[in-house]
């Protein structure tokens, strides 16, 4: 039997990733915010890092490549997304992209 699931509100949003070079120490900013950081390197050779970052029930994922920045499309919580995009370019971590 399939478990029902919980709607999730969400804002989806189209942003350009730096690499680890461009954006040392970013989590800082997300941690001073309440946010808390979470990292899955899921390849072997550490080309991709995945962010896992959560805060009370609501939790966001951020792929980041090693070696150049990316563009691409990320699920945010819908209340939590203007905060996030305001937290993602003061930490350097990423930029609205079109």
């Amino acid at each position: 039997m399939l478990m029902p699931q919980a709607h999730v509100d969400a804002t989806n949003v189209r942003l350009t990733i730096n690499t680890p070079d461009i954006c040392y120490g970013w989590s800082l900013t997300f941690r001073k915010a309440g946010w808390r950081v979470l990292y899955r390197d899921l390849f072997q050779d550490g080309s991709v890092l995945y962010w896992f970052i959560k805060r009370n029930a609501r939790s966001f994922l951020i792929p980041q490549t090693v070696g150049e920045s990316k563009t691409l499309d990320v699920s945010l919580p819908r209340e939590d997304a203007e905060e996030i995009l305001d937290l993602l370019v003061r930490s350097g971590l990423g930029q609205p992209a079109s």
